[in-house]
Parts: C-alpha cells; sequence; structure tokens
C-alpha cells in the first residue's frame, strides 16, 4: 500500500506574473504529521491555493480565522449537519445524530443553537473542526490555525489537531508560529519567498537547523528571547577594554 496521500512535483503558483511559489516538491505521509513554516509572505498560504478535485471530499481545510469563515445566517448545529446532509449523503435523521456527536467531541453541545456571532473565536476554532470531523476527510489542512489565539487557546488547539491525527488523518499545518510546529512534532518544512529552503523531521530541524533563515526563525521564537535575557543577566561585569568593566 502506497503511503503517501498528497504529493507536489515541481509544483509553481503565481498571480499577476509573478510566482508566489516556486517548484515546490514534497509530500504528507499517511499517519504523519507536517507543518510549513515561515514568516509572513514567505508563500506558505498560497500553496493551498491549488485546485484540487478532492476538495471538500477527501481533502479538509480550517480556514484561517474560522469564525469569520462560517455562514452568520446560520446557526453552528445547522452547519455542521448539512455537510452530513449535503457531503455524505446522510438522511436527515442520521445527519442530526451525528452533528450531536460531532459538537460533543469539541465541548460544544451547548452552542448547536447559537449563530456564529454569538460565539468566541476559540469556540468558532472548534465549530470548524467539527466540521472537518463531519467531512471525514483523509487530510486535514490547517492554514495558520492560531492566529490570533491566546497562549492557552493555542495550546489548546494544538492538542485538538494532534488528537486529529490520533483519529487517523493526516495533518498539514501551515504557521509562522514556530511554537506550534514545535508542539505538533512530526516534520517541518522550512519556507522562504516561495521556496522550500530546508525540510526534516522537527527534532533534527529544531535541534540543529541548517539554512540561514531557519536559524534566524527559530531565533526570533520568544521563548528563545527568554533564554538569552537569562544567559545575559548570568554574565553581570562585561569587559569593556583592559583595566575596565561595564556593568
Amino acid at each position: 500500500m502506497n503511503d503517501i496521500c498528497l504529493e507536489f512535483k515541481n509544483f509553481t503558483l503565481g498571480y499577476q506574473g509573478h510566482a508566489a511559489v516556486h517548484h515546490l516538491s514534497g509530500d504528507v505521509q499517511r499517519g504523519s504529521l507536517t507543518a510549513i513554516a515561515g514568516a509572513n509572505g514567505s508563500g506558505k498560504s498560497t500553496l493551498l491555493k491549488g485546485r484540487h478535485q478532492r476538495w471538500g471530499r477527501s481533502i479538509g481545510l480550517l480556514p484561517q480565522e474560522p469564525w469569520l469563515a462560517l455562514d452568520p445566517t446560520m446557526r453552528v448545529g445547522a452547519q455542521v449537519s448539512e455537510v452530513h446532509r449535503y457531503v455524505k449523503g446522510k438522511t436527515e435523521r442520521d445527519s442530526l445524530a451525528a452533528t450531536s456527536q460531532n459538537l460533543a467531541e469539541v465541548s460544544l453541545s451547548s452552542a448547536a443553537a447559537l449563530y456564529p456571532f454569538q460565539i468566541s473565536g476559540g469556540m468558532g476554532q472548534r465549530a470548524a473542526i467539527a466540521m472537518t470531523h463531519a467531512a471525514d476527510t483523509e487530510l486535514l489542512i490547517a492554514d495558520e490555525p492560531t492566529k490570533g489565539l491566546d497562549t492557552a487557546l493555542r495550546d489548546s488547539l494544538t492538542a485538538r489537531l494532534r488528537h486529529e491525527v490520533g483519529a487517523g488523518r493526516l495533518l498539514l499545518t501551515i504557521t509562522h508560529d514556530v511554537a506550534v510546529a514545535r508542539s505538533l512534532g512530526g516534520t517541518i518544512g522550512v519556507m522562504l519567498d516561495g521556496k522550500l529552503v530546508e525540510y526534516g523531521t522537527a527534532e533534527a530541524l529544531l535541534a540543529a537547523p541548517e539554512h540561514v533563515y531557519t536559524k534566524a526563525l527559530l531565533a526570533a521564537e520568544p521563548s528563545q528571547w527568554e533564554r538569552r535575557t537569562r544567559s545575559a543577566s548570568g554574565n553581570r561585569c562585561l569587559s569593556a577594554g583592559p583595566g575596565k568593566a561595564l556593568w
């Protein structure tokens, strides 16, 4: 059985004469977690603009700011239910039962009758995840899933994404947050100017990055600021020339 689920071969995508993604090659393995990291404008999200006949069927998308992507005129439960009804072809009764289960899995049972404007950003994230559960796709692509979330919600969401993998889905995450890629583990690809400049296991890449951009990206992580501050404070007396010291 071939374990490759999603494969890019010399993929290039651009607009208005400008190539945003250049000759990208790589794959997402069955049962794995893959994160594409990089600063804003590096081409990460542009990668998702390629169209495929499997979108919505076996490929699901958790978009940036999903609470804004929800239909404002429909209640949360109805939005999940219509996926079962019209995408998966279930009966109305089975769709309602499956919707209840999906919402319960993400602790949103009480939000079924609410409209998107009546729920928080974190609840909107969970509602979007419930919809991906309803679609039951093999591959879940999460585009900047922690954008705008505080640390507690970010950690909760990454835990939820790891749960998705444990449930048998493949996960491809697009993120500018190194902490998210670190938490997810698996494989990490680093993009710069539309090109994949480094790719490897999270353990190896985070411990010993090779590309200068990857090193700069990791150095910009807030946890590294704290480490450098502690290191500097441990050396209180700095040499300022022969016979002199700078406190």
